[in-house]
């Protein structure tokens, strides 16, 4: 079983035009593209989606993992 694993984030001023999955490269991530269209004024009318305190906790431990790794 697969699913999708891996994220977008953007600020409600980009609305999503398309999300397209590439062809498989190996990884164990897909290979998104991903069209965004930058509309300042749209932002009042995106709702975010409802997160749970698990939805933060998943994110700030994204975070916390990316922060502690080196830089290269």
């Amino acid at each position: 079983m697969r699913y999708r694993s891996d994220y977008i984030f953007h600020s409600d001023d980009f609305r999503v035009v398309e999300i397209e999955i590439l062809e498989f490269t190996g990884s164990d991530h897909f290979p998104l593209l991903i069209e965004l269209s930058h509309e300042p004024a749209a932002e009042p009318k995106q709702e975010a989606p409802e997160l749970d305190a698990g939805d933060k906790e998943d994110a700030d431990e994204a975070i916390g993992a990316v922060q502690a790794v080196p830089a290269t």
